[in-house]
């Protein structure tokens, strides 16, 4: 149990706006594809003027710039990089199997693989999808573009025509056809069909750019601004006041966009590709207070186009506004998004530091009430609801106690530290040392923490007195006491270990400096130092059985381990009051940190179950922090293997903290 009131010691916006939409656009556009970028119409410049006549522009779907790899997100929102050839030869030809009758995942898959240059690999796919796709107009030009990205350009033409002959002239197969011209030399031809196509169609996200780049081409801004001004006169276009809009911002010019702004919210504000141009063309040019004021409101995460929620808060973000940042990332967060997480992983780092550093931190008075918060097993075996199937066996009377450490650096005697890194292992050491002992040896293991009440764990800058470590091992009736101190910057360390026994009354220091790079090392092998003076044994002896649940954590990554550590017990602290809630920064963080612990080992239980009690200590203190994680946690627990034990009990763990069935 966690027991407290013992007596108490008496001391940006992207700036890469690349055009990725598709000249296809068959139903609503998914935006989970394209998250990180922003689809917006290219600005009309001499540049954009030139490339309008580069046959290397075949279409905006094989655009993709080359790579060796392609990157995937997983469910757990990593980043993953196959091999391209790899995708082309085995995974590709899997994927067209799997969708070979089902019209529209095949389109979609056709068109992934165009975006990765895979076109050769999908020519037989494509000419499949034209035979049995019911809209032959998604068949038709899907066939296509695979034959334009294989330069076979003549063929492409007799698609797009004989599709045009026996169901009319529209305006996504002529802009298509545009390109075949302008692949073939055939400059005016392309621009002919071109202008046939925008005037069915002005609100195309692809061809109007490149409608307007010939006229400036040709006429310069007069020419252009007059064919904007005769497109704007078709009945339902919203493109060319758009694109109006578009160019008045990237000139700096935003009194005269602003009848545009104004007209495309109160009309348009339901069109994500309005909002998103909107909110992109006011942000990149550095306009965040107005993406604020005119979007912020009408934006609804769970039924909008996440990219203009980016947008929006990247403008927060620019303007310095964490809190009206945070409120929309917390919703942002629930959608459960994998593809989203690390762009909103990075914006809550960012407002959690803005929070920080504008926040003043709590200082204890002499009214403030001291305590010490005892914790009797592993700090993450607290907020689980059934603790006994994981709790360390007692046989032995002794009892071993670990203290927080000091921190020589810190400048008063005594203080409370933010949650920070540094602050964190001089409670995280000890939290460690007692979960070791625990599964080493019959003691009971008990670790104590010195807090002010309402504010958080007391960190002395001076290593505690010899007569107050002997006071306290009296008070708690403790065999051995263990605590120390700890300083470093990140990079280097020095830290001492200070052990007590009260048979002796020996009081024993090991002192050792490291670095972060050998870090794991030289720290492990102090522990077997102190486990050795201890219990007589070499080293730290685990469990090594097939039902055996604990296990040191790896050497790479033993220094997260003990930041996981310190995290958990700052849950802890909140849990029982001993913190205050709404001073909480960083709590996202700490339990996706748990998350990667458990995918960094995936063959060791703790951290699956660190994991599952962060999110369990969110539940309880009311936060809906733990939501956001529903899909990642429950995911990391049904695909946990090599413990059956530890599953078994964590499902239903999961199961209880998010209302699931048994299940996961």
């Amino acid at each position: 149990m966690v027991r407290v009131g013992i007596q108490g010691f008496g001391a940006r916006y992207q700036r890469d706006y690349k055009l990725i939409g598709e000249i296809v656009m068959f139903g609503k556009k998914n935006d989970s594809e394209n998250d990180d970028k922003i689809i917006r119409l290219d600005s009309v410049t001499d540049s954009a003027a030139d490339s309008a006549t580069d046959p290397a522009r075949d279409n905006a779907a094989a655009g993709a710039a080359k790579s060796d790899v392609i990157t995937l997100v997983d469910g757990f929102g990593r980043k993953i990089n196959i091999d391209k050839s790899k995708y082309m030869k085995e995974i590709l030809p899997n994927q067209l199997k799997q969708v070979w009758d089902k019209p529209v995942e095949l389109y979609r898959t056709i068109m992934q693989a165009l975006r990765e240059q895979a076109g050769p690999y999908v020519l037989e796919a494509a000419q499949h999808l034209q035979e049995i796709d019911d809209v032959k107009e998604r068949g038709a030009v899907t066939y296509a573009l695979v034959l334009i990205s294989n330069k076979s350009y003549d063929d492409a033409e007799n698609v797009l025509n004989k599709y045009m002959e026996e169901n009319g002239r529209t305006a996504i197969a002529l802009s298509n056809l545009s390109n075949v011209y302008r692949a073939k030399g055939d400059q005016a031809k392309s621009n002919e069909v071109l202008e046939e196509s925008i005037k069915l169609n002005p609100d195309q996200n692809v061809a109007l750019p490149a409608y307007l780049a010939v006229k400036k081409n040709e006429g310069g801004e007069e020419a252009m601004f007059k064919a904007l001004d005769e497109l704007e006169k078709i009945e339902g276009s919203v493109f060319p006041k758009l694109f109006h809009a578009i160019y008045f911002l990237d000139n700096k010019k935003l009194e005269e966009a602003r009848p545009y702004l104004d007209y495309l919210i109160a009309e348009h504000k339901s069109n994500p590709e309005v909002m998103i141009n909107v909110t992109g063309s006011l942000g990149k040019n550095g306009y965040s207070s107005e993406v604020i004021r005119l979007t912020a409101d009408l934006y609804d995460p769970a039924k909008q186009d996440a990219r203009i929620g980016m947008n929006i808060l990247r403008a927060y973000n620019e303007l310095g506004d964490y809190e009206n940042g945070t409120k929309l990332l917390n919703r942002m967060m629930l959608l459960n998004r994998p593809d989203l997480r690390e762009f909103l992983m990075s914006m809550s780092n960012s407002f959690d530091a803005m929070r920080a550093k504008n926040e003043q931190q709590v200082v204890p008075t002499k009214d403030s009430k001291q305590t010490v918060v005892v914790l009797e097993k592993p700090v993450w075996c607290y907020g689980l609801a059934d603790t006994q199937w994981v709790e360390p066996k007692v046989n032995s009377v002794k009892k071993i106690g670990f203290m927080t450490f000091a921190n020589p650096r810190i400048e008063t005697e005594s203080h409370t530290e933010r949650e920070d890194d540094s602050g964190r292992l001089s409670r995280s050491i000890p939290l460690y040392l007692q979960e070791i002992f625990a599964y080493s040896t019959d003691m009971q293991s008990v670790s104590y923490f010195p807090s002010v009440v309402g504010v958080g764990p007391i960190v002395v800058g001076k290593p505690w007195d010899k007569d107050f470590l002997r006071m306290a091992l009296k008070q708690y009736k403790l065999d051995y006491l263990v605590t120390g101190s700890v300083a470093g910057d990140g990079e280097n360390y020095e830290i001492a270990f200070v052990m007590i026994n009260a048979v002796t009354d020996d009081v024993v220091v090991d002192k050792f400096t490291t670095t972060k790079g050998n870090f794991a090392e030289d720290f492990n092998a102090n522990v077997d130092k102190l486990y050795n003076r201890i219990t007589g044994k070499e080293h730290v002896e685990l469990d090594e059985s097939v039902d055996a649940i604990y296990e040191l954590p790896s050497e790479k990554l033993t220094l997260h381990y003990l930041t996981g550590l310190g995290q958990l017990l700052t849950q802890t602290f909140i849990e029982n009051k001993i913190s205050d809630r709404d001073k909480m920064w960083g709590e996202r963080n700490m339990i996706n940190w748990y998350i990667q612990l458990a995918l960094g080992m995936p063959d060791n239980a703790i951290p699956y179950i660190m994991a599952v009690s962060g999110a369990a200590r969110s539940r309880a203190y009311g936060t809906q922090t733990f939501l956001e994680f529903r899909n990642q946690i429950a995911g990391l627990v049904a695909n946990m293997k090599g413990n059956d034990k530890v599953k078994e009990h964590l499902v239903k763990e999961v199961a209880r903290i998010y209302g699931l069935t048994k299940k996961v």
